[in-house]
């Protein structure tokens, strides 16, 4: 049986692999704009978002692509925006 995801908030993985993210209903372009995050993001970044697995008692990064088999859109589209959740 897969993986069960509930996908929690936005998020922003850096080149260096950190996680910016803030609580919903927070979206990327106000993860963007944050001060602190232009210290940091230089345009080379990957939108996604947080997911809980109750299975593994853990979050995991998704980027758009991975985030909208977890989430049934409901059309062709292939990458999920925050829009579509909250």
């Amino acid at each position: 049986m897969p993986e069960e995801l509930k996908i929690v908030s936005a998020a922003i993985m850096t080149p260096n692999n950190v996680i910016l993210t803030m609580p919903r209903p927070c979206r990327h372009h106000n993860i963007l704009n944050n001060s602190m995050v232009h210290k940091i993001c230089n345009g080379n970044e990957i939108q996604g978002f947080l997911a809980y697995s109750k299975e593994f008692n853990s979050i995991k990064f998704l980027d758009r692509l991975e985030a909208a088999t977890v989430v049934n859109l409901g059309d062709n589209r292939k990458v999920l925006f925050s829009e579509d959740l909250w």
